[in-house]
């Protein structure tokens, strides 16, 4: 059995009908049996309501017990499915619960409730129906031991919250709570076994999809053309847009800095932020909104990079990457700007993409 535990779909992109689409499918040749839908996936579940369709659907159910929609009519996720899994010692019922955290704002059409409080309603429901449940959530873990009680069937928590960016297990009585990681980078098996006519975890161990894991290649086939599909209407969409015109943007680029801080200009010029986007062109990643965002300047901000095509000046990770807006600075010189720099390497430095991170070693080789 096979289960997520949220944030899939991408949201706030041009391109994101394609990706999304492309995920489902994907999910649907993976098999996943169910995906937690979470404040995350909001955009996705209002676009639905705003064009009238229904829910998803195949043999993937997305299942949420808290997240709402405002209006009975509109598509829903439900909030649990209950799959039958066969064993040599008979037939076992898993009820699949998914639980959101509550968003930093509300969708137009959907609403996500007391997570607490619809997951006691909804497991007093789905026990007559189940063996034993699984929560996939995004709940961090204070809120998952609150759930834990509510239910004896609780078998196993999945949760793709955050928390130090590793997986580990916490063993909380006759449950396992399991943090798994993100963006698909890494699966999380759990084993199970019957003992006395009753399901128990017996481990859960990461397993990272790195290259000693081989590739299926129908699922290479299909990933090579799902990228070269989001490529290109990442490309029609970015040269859709026009040149813009920089003297209305808070940026200045380094080249602005030169006159003023040569030989910091200097260091930043011989380093790899000087050309970070060209590391995309490598993997044809030049129009991906996803990755372009920490390959140059200011991207998702006002007057911040869009894309190759309408603000070229802003390609690669330059000074006011780290110091910020500097247009105010240049025509005001003065003490105080971009003192803070070093909090915004984390931003791109993520625990997950760079993992070896430290301050000192990186800040070595650019220091000015």
């Amino acid at each position: 059995m096979q289960v997520d535990a949220g944030e899939l779909f991408a949201q706030g992109l041009p391109e994101q009908e394609v990706i999304n689409r492309w995920l489902r499918e994907g999910y649907e040749r993976l098999g996943v049996d169910a995906v937690n839908v979470t404040a995350q996936d909001l955009a996705f579940w209002d676009g639905l309501a705003s064009q009238g369709q229904k829910a998803p659907s195949g043999s993937v159910e997305f299942v949420s017990a808290n997240l709402k929609a405002r209006n009975p009519a509109w598509p829903a996720p439900r909030p649990y499915v209950v799959r039958l899994v066969p064993l040599q010692q008979g037939t076992f019922r898993v009820g699949i619960v998914g639980l959101s955290q509550a968003p930093r704002a509300e969708g137009r059409f959907y609403q996500v409730e007391d997570a607490e409080k619809d997951a006691k309603a909804i497991l007093a429901e789905l026990e007559p129906q189940a063996d034993v449940i699984v929560l996939v959530t995004n709940l961090r873990d204070g809120e998952i031991s609150r759930l834990l009680p509510l239910s004896p069937k609780i078998l196993l928590v999945v949760s793709n919250h955050p928390t130090a960016g590793e997986l580990f297990s916490d063993s909380a009585g006759p449950a396992t709570v399991v943090h798994a990681f993100e963006r698909g980078r890494a699966v999380t098996v759990v084993e199970a076994a019957v003992r006395e006519g009753r399901l128990e975890v017996d481990s859960s161990n990461l397993v990272m999809l790195d290259a000693a894991v081989p590739d299926d290649p129908e699922l290479l086939d299909f990933v090579a053309r799902a990228k070269a599909d989001i490529s290109a209407a990442q490309q029609r969409i970015a040269q859709e847009q026009r040149p813009e015109e920089m003297s209305n943007s808070p940026y200045v680029t380094s080249f602005s800095c030169a006159s003023c801080h040569p030989q910091a200009f200097a260091v930043w010029r011989e380093s790899k932020h000087a050309r970070a986007f060209l590391a995309l062109s490598t993997t044809g990643r030049l129009w991906d909104s996803r990755c372009v965002a920490c390959h140059s300047l200011g991207f998702g901000e006002p007057g911040g990079f869009k894309n190759a095509a309408a603000t070229p000046e802003l390609k690669d990770v330059q000074c006011e990457s780290c110091h910020g807006p500097g247009r105010d600075h240049a025509q005001t010189p003065g003490s105080g700007y971009g003192r803070n720099a070093a909090a915004r390497c984390q931003t791109c430095h993520t625990e997950i993409d760079n993992p070896d991170f430290k301050f000192e070693k990186y800040w070595a080789p650019i220091r000015h």
